[in-house]
């Protein structure tokens, strides 16, 4: 197939479950807003192990995004995004640069256990009543950077995918009543348990039971070398798990200007020390001070997007987990947004429009092969909307000069909710009539859609339905 210029886009293939904004009902799937609407966001509050269900039935609330609000120009590709609930286990498409537990005492309370820790939480607050603590734990995370088994900010989930054997341990920050806290994280004697244990900070120096030493590496390190049990069990620290080499320290990134932003996170232009060279990249970064099932939200996204591989997704390079604010390191794509373009150049020709969606289509044919991920069908009605955003230039909304309740009652309506551009040919009219079908089971896949955008090219490779996740 010819290369041509395309573009690393906005697919914006599922919106939040939300009703935050007027585009939102307005580029959405009838078959998904009959019903009530579930809570859920690019970062929703669903935890790690309760991860959102996903449907494209008449009950779920799931309407296709704006797919010309933002996305990242490049060459010769045009890249979606898939943003993970932050999101649910469904598709949200989007470019690098998205535009648009009571205490369990031992020994004088020296030992605490986290598995015990009371799930109350006090009101927010990343504060210590006490400078000289604040300080002590700004200090640790500087120096434990260097340990290769600190593993920062990492949900427990995460971690005990990682530890495997008895005696492997790893160190990490986690948050209790939202005051920061370091965890041994050890798997104990006992096949098919993790401990995880709090180090306690007395009078400006690290305990763990009877252990008391200036640094927590000093402190770990003793117990390692002395094989000291670190629990009344008897587990003992045997091999410290390093981290993958997908975490990227925070002195290894430069970030610099703006280029976009969601609702947990701002998106920068930054640079990456990798090895010998410095890449340049995207950098998405959490702002504030969030809650743990927040920072659970946000990794799920590098979760979902480090088993994806194709030149029309955006690539993830790592993540920063070691301190705040967390970042996910991002491949850039360089020549700005699809919106900016098409809205700045409005001569745009029919056949290089249709090389933009087909390039969204491939990506999202690979994305839908990984079944069990994403929610195809909603995805194939957002695929309709973005294919009227190109064909209209982006120089609108969808359903332009109508209020949000008129766009929901033509999208309610059974019929087909918007018509192709009068510069559009017939192919892409049948296929956006092919993507608005009120009854899911009826739409097309992608799989239909990529063949009849590009008939004489073979779709993407089949992918392996084994998740490579973090």
């Amino acid at each position: 197939m010819e290369k041509v210029q395309s573009y690393k886009g906005v697919t914006h293939a599922q919106k939040r479950k939300s009703k935050r904004s007027v585009r939102k009902v307005r580029s959405a799937d009838p078959s998904a807003g009959r019903g009530t609407a579930a809570p859920r966001s690019k970062e929703s509050s669903t935890s790690a192990d309760q991860p959102s269900s996903s449907s494209t039935g008449p009950k779920s609330d799931q309407r296709g995004k704006s797919a010309c609000s933002g996305g990242k120009i490049t060459e010769r590709k045009f890249k979606t995004n898939p943003r993970v609930g932050e999101e649910s286990q469904t598709s949200n498409t989007k470019s690098a640069s998205s535009c648009s537990r009571g205490k369990s005492k031992r020994r004088g309370s020296l030992m605490e256990s986290e598995d015990k820790i009371s799930s109350t939480r006090s009101q927010p607050s990343p504060y210590f009543s006490d400078p000289r603590t604040q300080k002590a734990f700004e200090d640790a995370a500087k120096n434990l950077v260097s340990e290769e088994w600190y593993h920062g900010l990492m949900p427990r989930d995460d971690i005990e995918e990682l530890i495997k054997n008895s005696g492997d341990f790893i160190v990490r920050k986690t948050e209790v009543a939202r005051v920061p806290r370091y965890v041994v994280s050890v798997v104990a004697a006992k096949p098919e348990k993790i401990h995880h244990i709090l180090i306690q900070l007395k009078n400006g120096r690290w305990v763990l039971r009877d252990v008391v030493k200036n640094t927590i590496s000093e402190l770990v390190m003793e117990y390692v070398k002395k094989k000291m049990p670190i629990h009344m069990d008897g587990t003992i620290l045997i091999s410290g798990v390093t981290r993958p080499d997908y975490y990227i320290l925070h002195e290894h990134i430069e970030v610099k200007k703006r280029i976009g932003g969601g609702a947990f996170g701002d998106v920068f232009l930054g640079t990456w020390k990798k090895a010998n060279e410095t890449v340049q990249v995207a950098v998405k970064r959490l702002k504030g001070h969030i809650t743990k099932k927040e920072r659970v939200v946000f990794l799920k996204e590098a979760k979902l997007m480090k088993g994806l591989d194709h030149r029309n997704i955006v690539r993830l390079y790592g993540i920063a987990p070691q301190q705040e604010p967390m970042m996910i390191v991002l491949e850039f794509a360089e020549n700005g947004s699809l919106k900016s373009h098409l809205k700045g150049h409005p001569e745009t020709q029919v056949d290089m429009l249709i090389k933009y969606v087909t390039d969204a289509a491939r990506g999202m044919f690979y994305l839908a092969s990984r079944k069990g991920i994403f929610s195809t069908k909603t995805d194939v009605w957002s695929f309709g909307v973005l294919i009227w955003e190109v064909f209209s230039h982006c120089q609108t909304d969808p359903f332009p000069g109508e209020t949000n309740a008129q766009a929901k009652e033509k999208i309610l309506s059974g019929k087909q909710p918007m018509k192709a551009p009068d510069s559009a040919p017939i192919l892409i009219g049948n296929i956006m009539q092919m993507c608005f079908s009120q009854v899911p089971e009826d739409r097309a896949d992608f799989d239909t859609v990529f063949r009849e955008l590009a008939p004489d090219e073979a779709p993407p490779l089949p992918v392996s339905s084994v998740f490579i996740g973090l």
